[in-house]
């Protein structure tokens, strides 16, 4: 015969192992996985040095050659008087001095990396530049004849355009809130200027950001990201059943 008592010990006893059970479940249930889940790999760097290499040598020929120095920047009459687009690109690459060069590359390289590293060629470089391109044509637009354009920071606005929203349509592993958190903390100590310069276009600033979020909404409409994040999560479940 048993007692009530010897019952109640086998009832809380099941209950105990439910519950140790379930504990073991959630502690074996694997994280979300998407395409911001690894490491940015490192032989990524290589392309981004490459174009790094490209804004040196560009910067040198404008600094040191009074024979091409003149075919590297863009103003609104080389662009929409005299046709020549190539300037748009061109003009990317230049810098003024080294000081202005060496205040867009270490955004340029971490942004660059990222990109390239989970999003592929097609993120970095070609519509990081096609956003530059675009933001210097904007740019232009609104300034006079006598301004010329030179420099990355269209670039690198628009390299963080994308990332920000690359990083909130496919970081899994924080809430919506908690991304727009993070969004705004590393926009207002990256892209906010400390002081003002009237050497500065502010303006081209703001259209390669926005070019930036732009491009990256259009390669998301694709459909290209999305079904590398459901392939990966889908491998993660095969390999845990």
């Amino acid at each position: 015969m048993i007692t009530h008592e010897e019952e109640s010990r086998e009832e809380n006893s099941r209950e105990n192992l439910e519950v140790i059970e379930y504990e073991k479940e959630e502690e074996e249930a694997p994280a979300p996985q998407g395409i911001l889940y690894e490491h940015p790999k490192a032989k990524d760097i290589l392309i981004v040095i490459v174009f790094i290499s490209l804004c040196i040598i560009f910067s040198l020929i404008f600094w040191f050659s009074q024979s091409y120095n003149n075919l590297l920047w863009a103003s609104k009459n080389t662009i929409f008087e005299h046709h020549e687009y190539w300037r748009l690109f061109s003009a990317l690459f230049t810098h003024s001095d080294i000081k202005h060069l060496l205040s867009n590359m270490p955004l340029f390289f971490v942004f660059g990396w990222l990109l390239h590293s989970y999003f592929g060629f097609l993120a970095f470089p070609l519509a990081a530049f096609v956003v530059g391109a675009l933001a210097n044509y904007a740019t232009l637009y609104y300034y006079p004849d006598h301004i010329r354009l030179i420099g990355a920071s269209g670039v690198v606005y628009g390299l963080v355009g994308l990332w920000i929203t690359f990083y909130l349509r496919y970081e899994v592993r924080y809430s919506f809130r908690m991304k727009i958190f993070r969004v705004l903390g590393v926009s207002m100590l990256l892209l906010l200027p400390t002081t003002y310069s009237p050497t500065t276009s502010y303006l081209a600033h703001g259209f390669g950001f926005l070019f930036g979020v732009l491009c990256a909404l259009l390669l998301m409409a694709t459909g290209i990201y999305d079904k590398k994040q459901r392939d990966l999560q889908n491998n993660l479940d095969k390999q845990t059943r």
